[in-house]
């Protein structure tokens, strides 16, 4: 009703505004003069039945999300099944927030608009997610439950509710934490986001959107590795992200476009190297010009040992490219060469049902995996007995051991098969592991995660080598 009112007196405004504009002598002009007065009058309705249709809109939504707030609590699994947390983000506040980001961010009315719209929608998650841990007694990592500080009472915020499995609390909650990382990040408070957006994976790691998120927070800092990385986290999961799988082919098909000049070279800087490695991924991704991307290969595995030996490049890049190739080394041997979609149950395929260009990037890839082995390995024979160098790709070293481990088959690769020297380099440094050990209690912590065991937890290439932790 109150929109109809407006727009009417829109329409009456204009034909005023014409006649009072066309008037030249505005001081002796009676009729001009009752126009300007009714222009005035109109002004006042319209901002009233603006006014006054916001508030009906605020009410609205208020009821709408009390609506869903109360169904989410009554009956989770119910309300998971109808998609009311997906209904309560879209409807709620993503539909509003997309539109006042599209208005003109030089009007102070649209910017103060979307300003309180964020505040509203991060205060009601916050809600929403304490209302959940209270109603379902939930112990969460950076949410502990009362009990844990003391105090015995239980407070139940909704009677006869339904009780709820344990997956679809994590999973609710996941879901608050998220959205509050995406408020945050819509308020460029890029570190707010990080932290909701850990605590996200921290709780559903087999969830891909927190990757997802992730992934475009690196992407506005400029971090092309680490944006790849984290696509690939949001894909290789048992409930992948959709929107990853675009996401990372943009990326990767940017860097397959990237002009590099690095034939023939011995060194290479850490940002040319990340260049490298990404443009052969992106090659590798579209199966395009493959004996560019041999040549590549060769580049990486070569330049590698020196950027290990001064370790230049940090431990958990190297991590973030090994992530990247074990998960392209399983999808081209599960015959896929596109990331539209990753299989939760797994069919290696038999060289013979590759085809011709799938067969190659998978020795591509097996090629860089042994190369970047055996440049890890090749400066231990300048180690010395607690030198710190070791710290800094022993976690590659052992990453790489659980691959071989899960597939011993891909020792049978040509590309580990004509690098001997890995094995007695290994030897050496197992060797020099064993002295320093001698007063560990291996038994003590065998089951106990490391911490690049919990960063990788869900990543379903090295998936089964977690299981025991």
């Amino acid at each position: 009703m109150g929109l109809k009112a407006a727009i009417q007196a829109l329409k009456k405004a204009e034909k005023l505004k014409e006649k009072v504009q066309n008037t030249r002598d505005l001081l002796n002009d009676n009729e001009a003069w009752i126009c300007q007065q009714q222009l005035q009058v109109i002004s006042l309705l319209f901002f009233f039945c603006l006014f006054f249709n916001l508030i009906l809109l605020f009410f609205s939504m208020a009821f709408l999300l009390r609506i869903y707030q109360q169904v989410l609590i009554l009956d989770l699994e119910y309300a998971l099944d109808r998609k009311v947390e997906q209904e309560l983000w879209n409807h709620g506040f993503k539909n509003y927030i997309g539109t006042l980001q599209n208005l003109n961010p030089k009007r102070t009315e649209s910017q103060a608009m979307l300003s309180w719209c964020l505040e509203a929608a991060s205060g009601f998650y916050l809600t929403l997610l304490q209302e959940i841990c209270t109603a379902f007694d939930l112990d969460l990592p950076f949410r502990r439950k009362e009990s844990v500080y003391g105090n015995g009472k239980t407070y139940r915020t909704v009677d006869h509710l339904s009780q709820p499995h344990k997956n679809s609390c994590y999973y609710i909650c996941q879901h608050c934490l998220v959205h509050l990382g995406d408020i945050a990040r819509y308020r460029n408070q890029n570190r707010q986001a990080e932290v909701f957006y850990r605590h996200a994976v921290q709780l559903a790691p087999n969830s891909g959107q927190p990757y997802n998120q992730l992934a475009l927070l690196e992407a506005s800092r400029g971090d092309r590795l680490s944006t790849v990385f984290h696509y690939v986290r949001s894909i290789a999961v048992r409930h992948f992200f959709p929107a990853a799988a675009t996401n990372l082919s943009r990326t990767l098909n940017k860097s397959a476009e990237e002009q590099l000049n690095v034939e023939g070279r011995n060194k290479l800087s850490i940002s040319e190297y990340v260049s490298v490695f990404l443009k052969l991924h992106g090659l590798l991704h579209n199966s395009a010009d493959l004996q560019e991307a041999e040549k590549y290969v060769k580049v990486l595995t070569t330049t590698l040992t020196a950027l290990v030996a001064t370790e230049s490049l940090t431990s958990w890049k190297l991590v973030q490219m090994l992530v990247y190739s074990a998960w392209l080394a399983l999808h081209h041997d599960c015959g896929s060469c596109s990331c539209d979609h990753f299989p939760t149950k797994l069919h290696t395929f038999s060289d013979e049902q590759l085809s011709t260009d799938e067969k190659r990037v998978k020795h591509l890839v097996m090629d860089l995996m042994a190369g970047s082995l055996s440049a890890f390995l090749l400066p231990v024979y300048t180690l010395k007995e607690g030198d710190a160098l070791l710290e800094s790709f022993v976690l590659q070293l052992k990453l790489t051991l659980d691959w071989i481990k899960l597939d011993p088959h891909v020792l049978l690769d040509s590309a580990f098969t004509s690098r001997l020297q890995i094995w007695p380099s290994l030897c050496k440094l197992l060797n020099g592991l064993q002295q320093a050990l001698t007063d560990f209690s291996a038994d003590k912590y065998a089951y106990l995660p490391l911490p690049e065991d919990r960063d990788l937890q869900g990543f379903i290439p090295l998936e089964k080598s977690f299981t025991d932790l």
